[in-house]
């Protein structure tokens, strides 16, 4: 049993799901641990969109890089994608008891709304979390 689990974690894929008009980027590298959420967040149903990702951070957990990095650069989100955000850091803020995460929340420098929304989840979550201002 422990090899046949061992064999399923490590052939384990990475994740892409490609960026359109109302959906970000997703991706993620189970490889490297590099994580990234780019672009305009108003899928018609956030948790349906989402969910793929959710499913693979679960599956990442179990074997996760010894460094994750969870990269937001969000230029809009609505409220039930605001949800699906913290349920994402959430999941991940597992590894950390094992591994280190660190979030960075990109947001160009203008752009107060999307700063504020990057307060609000570093706020709410006792990690590495960086606010970083993007210059156009």
């Amino acid at each position: 049993m422990l090899i046949l689990l061992f064999f399923y974690i490590s052939r384990m894929e990475n994740f892409v799901i490609e960026a359109t008009k109302h959906t970000p980027l997703v991706s993620g590298n189970c490889g490297t641990g590099e994580i990234l959420i780019s672009g305009r967040s108003i899928p018609e149903n956030a948790t349906s969109f989402y969910r793929p990702f959710l499913v693979w951070i679960d599956e990442y957990k179990h074997n996760p890089s010894p460094k994750t990095q969870l990269t937001f650069y969000l230029d809009y989100l609505n409220s039930i994608s605001q949800k699906v955000v913290y349920d994402i850091i959430e999941s991940l803020y597992d590894v950390t008891n094992k591994n280190e995460l660190i979030v960075f929340w990109k947001y160009d420098e203008d752009d107060e709304e999307i700063l504020d929304e990057g307060k609000v989840f570093q706020s709410r979550f006792d990690l590495d979390f960086r606010l970083i201002p993007v210059t156009a």
